[in-house]
């Protein structure tokens, strides 16, 4: 039996030790094989050994400050961003994420941000995706791990935020989306509780959330806007609450004026 345990306890330290370099406490290792380091005033970035890095990567400090300015928000961490060189790798990194639709993610801490093959399968924009993320990392370095794991179920800010700091253009276009929102209701799209599975499509919702945040900053005002997002990221599960509290009307009503707007 002692030897079944020494055993046991020798397995366990060896998947502990490959869980460094080789899985998911990666940015946690001392060693990253396979990779070349790339130091920024506010970023590490990881980069495939014999890759060249997109010229993107060099902006993480600015994309870091135009978030901040942007979000009106402090990150005080630095960041350890990882371009992943294929899918099995990223999995090793991300084991509970088997999507391929992935183009990238940010850990709840705020800190890590992993960037899957799919930016260049798709031959995506890497600023886009980093802009997105980096996003995320300053709300989420602004709040504790369980509130910004929550945030994340609050899709319309959380993901419209991203998209609209990323001024992304993957998805839908502005014109794409206005068109079909023309044709059919939005508030299944901005509200979960009212969402049909068999109808929903995320490219479409990104910017239907990204344009409906900027709606609201111009609608009600950027500071009432702030205030806002700082109840929500406190409590995000309050998040339909505080909204009516905050801004004084329903979020029922709030589609409505900004479907209303779409339409004219």
């Amino acid at each position: 039996m002692r030897v079944l345990r020494r055993g046991l306890g020798l397995a366990l330290f060896v998947l502990l030790m490959a869980a460094f370099p080789w899985g998911p406490l990666f940015p946690l290792s001392p060693w990253k094989p396979g990779y070349e380091v790339m130091h920024l005033g506010r970023a590490d970035v990881y980069v495939p050994s014999g890759i060249r890095a997109p010229a993107a990567y060099r902006e993480i400090d600015s994309y870091m400050q135009r978030a901040e300015e942007s979000l009106q928000l402090h990150a005080p961490k630095r960041l350890t961003v990882v371009l992943t060189p294929d899918w099995n790798h990223f999995r090793r990194l991300m084991p509970h994420m088997r999507s391929t639709g992935i183009g990238a993610v940010t850990l709840a801490t705020g800190t890590v941000i992993y960037v899957t093959p799919k930016i260049e399968e798709r031959k995506f924009d890497h600023g886009e995706y980093l802009r997105h993320e980096i996003c995320h990392a300053v709300i989420h370095q602004t709040q504790g791990i369980v509130a910004a794991y929550r945030l994340t179920h609050v899709e319309w800010l959380s993901e419209g935020l991203a998209v609209w700091i990323g001024d992304q253009k993957s998805y839908f276009t502005k014109e794409e989306m206005v068109a079909r929102a023309r044709q059919g209701e939005l508030l299944p799209v901005i509200d979960p509780s009212m969402r049909d599975a068999r109808t929903f499509q995320i490219r479409y919702a990104y910017q239907v959330w990204r344009y409906f945040c900027e709606f609201i900053m111009e609608h009600y005002g950027r500071e009432m806007f702030q205030r806002y997002l700082r109840d929500v990221m406190a409590d995000p599960p309050a998040w339909k609450g505080k909204f009516e509290a905050v801004f004084g009307e329903s979020l029922e009503n709030a589609v409505k004026r900004y479907q209303e707007k779409l339409r004219t």
